[in-house]
């Protein structure tokens, strides 16, 4: 009989795909069906992961996009209060 690690090396070659295709029919039995079942819930859990650590470092990058288009926007009412201070200065000049 197999161990337990040994099977696992078995699934990790076999790769997921092939083994819930074979987790799905029936392939497995007690007491390994307990053993594939958890190695096949581990992946699951383990691409969670991976897909919410590259939503968080979407979400980080999204913020530093927005935090750049703020300084510009900032920017932008900064010059154009300027340019607007400026056009009242010139009126107000010639008008004398």
């Amino acid at each position: 009989m197999r161990t337990p690690t040994d099977l696992i090396k078995d699934l990790e070659q076999r790769g997921e795909a092939n083994v819930r295709a074979g987790f799905l029919n029936g392939d497995y039995k007690p007491p390994a069906y307990e053993i594939v079942k958890e190695w096949l819930s581990s992946k699951e859990s383990e691409r969670a992961g991976a897909q919410a650590e590259e939503s968080l470092s979407n979400s980080r990058k999204a913020l530093r996009i927005a935090q750049l288009a703020n300084n510009i926007a900032i920017t932008a009412i900064i010059i154009a209060i300027t340019a607007i201070a400026v056009a009242i200065v010139i009126a107000w000049l010639q008008r004398k």
